[in-house]
């Protein structure tokens, strides 16, 4: 069954209405050359344009020939003492690893497990999502966790491996020793990417099959990531309180 794009692009807004857009994701890194002309046709009816990461900020400006503003994901307008009205603690009685797997990838296993031997042995908790196998036995499988419930589980966590934009970005919201890993079929992790190098973690980055030695990372600074977070937030809501004036 095919489906429209048309929506995406609010084309249901009357003609006298402004059509704006807050951190949009073109999800790949390069738009095929046959959609151009549909993708310039329609946004060159906004008023205003703003993506959520770098790439996105130059496939438009392959596009149109001017830059959209890099605004932040909407998830991080809130800060960690926002999260945490809206998110019950989750009651697990001992310190963990937190895995969320957005795509199925041995590495984020294999990550965890050498964490939990560099610290005294911490449980591994892994947010399925029905994603992925069972790793092992003594891994805690969590497959019905409700938004407020997912959001606990990142504030509780000891540390956190994921595949995931935004199991980054609730990682890094909550101040946790962050191991962002991408796999060797995710063809685009410019989102992540250009995450971390907002706030300065690049170095956080782990490649599948890179043997990286997680335990040579230095710990973070989260004074400096958040006062980076704070500037940037800034200029989010200013960017949409301007064009919403």
């Amino acid at each position: 069954m095919n489906s429209s794009i048309d929506p995406y692009f609010l084309t249901f807004v009357p003609a006298d209405k402004p059509r704006v857009s807050y951190a949009s994701s073109f999800g790949v890194s390069t738009l095929p050359e046959h959609t151009k002309p549909v993708y310039r046709e329609r946004l060159k009816h906004f008023k205003a344009l703003s993506v959520r990461e770098e790439q996105g900020v130059r496939v438009i400006q392959d596009l149109l020939g001017k830059s959209p503003e890099h605004v932040l994901d909407p998830t991080l307008l809130l800060n960690e003492n926002d999260w945490v009205q809206v998110a019950p603690q989750v009651a697990l009685a001992d310190p963990y690893i937190l895995i969320y797997e957005l795509m199925p990838c041995d590495a984020l296993a294999d990550v965890a497990q050498r964490l939990m031997s560099q610290t005294q042995g911490l449980r591994i908790v892994r947010i399925r999502g029905g994603v992925g196998i069972k790793l092992r036995p003594d891994v805690w499988e969590i497959n019905d966790a409700g938004p407020s419930e997912f959001v606990s589980l990142f504030q509780g966590a000891s540390a956190v491996v994921t595949n995931s934009f935004h199991g980054t970005a609730f990682a890094i919201n909550f101040k946790k020793p962050v191991y962002p890993v991408i796999p060797s079929r995710m063809h685009n992790a410019s989102r992540i990417e250009s995450l971390l190098d907002l706030v300065g973690l690049s170095d956080r980055l782990i490649y599948e099959q890179s043997n990286m030695d997680v335990a040579q990372l230095k710990k973070i600074d989260y004074d400096n990531v958040t006062e980076r977070l704070e500037c940037e937030r800034s200029k989010s809501v200013n960017y949409l309180e301007l064009v919403c004036s």
